[in-house]
């Protein structure tokens, strides 16, 4: 992790050529997977039977391995009796509210609001997600401004996905997610999301939020 402070480092110049300076460097690339990884996992749109299985069966397997799962209590994914079967034994309920830090590892559903992919990245990302997967067949989704995002699809008509599922056997799909994730955890591919700009962030304003 890096730190800058604008009164300590000396104004705004200094601190913006600090931060400049810490993301060029090599070490902050090396330094960023020496940590366990935490994968911030949702979808947007219809979700495959097979694929459903497939990303139970990534998330199952990061856990058991020793890391840590964040769905968003409004993604679609919790809808699906396939995903929730192979992942939970019991009736599924938030473990973090919106933003919480995670004090043990596993798996958790995350407090939302709304169903915004965007809120949904930035809450996950504040709870320590260190990488995003997020199922979409219908359109390039955005991405975190720095917390690589992972786009899958299942669907041919998707150009811009990370990882396209459509002509993959149900039993190849997860080791196809597994493998494209560890590459992108290793900084052998960047993720299309960040590779073009297309990323944004927003915090969700929660149940008593207002707008001025």
């Amino acid at each position: 992790m890096g730190f800058a402070s604008i009164q300590l480092d000396g104004g705004i110049d200094r601190v913006t050529e600090k931060v400049t300076n810490w993301f060029a460097s090599p070490q902050s690339s090396e330094s960023s997977h020496q940590s366990t990884l935490c994968l911030g996992l949702s979808a947007q749109g219809d979700v495959p039977f097979e694929t459903a299985i497939a990303l139970a069966t990534v998330a199952a397997s990061i856990v058991t391995s020793g890391g840590s799962v964040i769905i968003p209590e409004t993604s679609p994914l919790l809808g699906l009796a396939d995903f929730t079967s192979a992942l939970f034994v019991a009736v599924h309920h938030p473990t973090l509210s919106y933003g919480e830090i995670i004090q043990h590892r596993g798996l958790h559903v995350m407090a939302m609001s709304g169903d915004h992919l965007i809120e949904s990245l930035s809450g996950m990302g504040s709870s320590g997600a260190n990488l995003f997967l997020v199922h979409d067949s219908n359109r390039p989704i955005q991405g975190h401004p720095f917390i690589p995002t992972v786009q899958i699809a299942s669907g041919p008509s998707i150009s811009l996905s990370d990882q396209n599922l459509a002509d993959l056997p149900s039993e190849l799909r997860t080791a196809a997610i597994l493998a494209t994730l560890s590459r992108v955890w290793a900084a052998q591919q960047r993720p299309q999301a960040q590779s073009i700009g297309n990323v944004d962030f927003q915090v969700n304003r929660g149940w008593f939020g207002v707008s001025t």
